[in-house]
């Protein structure tokens, strides 16, 4: 088993949702950074990703969310 790293969006309420599995942090935070904002011109992106390491990768390390 190896480590898995999640990819967390944190929306306006701060409750973070888990929006995807990732096998190491570069292709974790390749994902965050591969977003695209829809929304009206001159607004910002309000989109705000964190990754972080669900597990060691070690056996009896909790599944991840599916």
């Amino acid at each position: 088993m190896s480590a898995i790293f999640w990819l967390l969006l944190v929306v306006e309420t701060g409750t973070p949702l888990h929006v995807g599995n990732f096998p190491d942090l570069q292709s974790c935070h390749d994902a965050a950074a591969s977003h695209t904002f829809i929304g009206p011109p001159g607004t910002g992106d309000p989109a705000v990703f964190i990754c972080v390491q669900a597990n060691t990768g070690k056996t009896g390390d909790p599944e991840p969310p599916h």
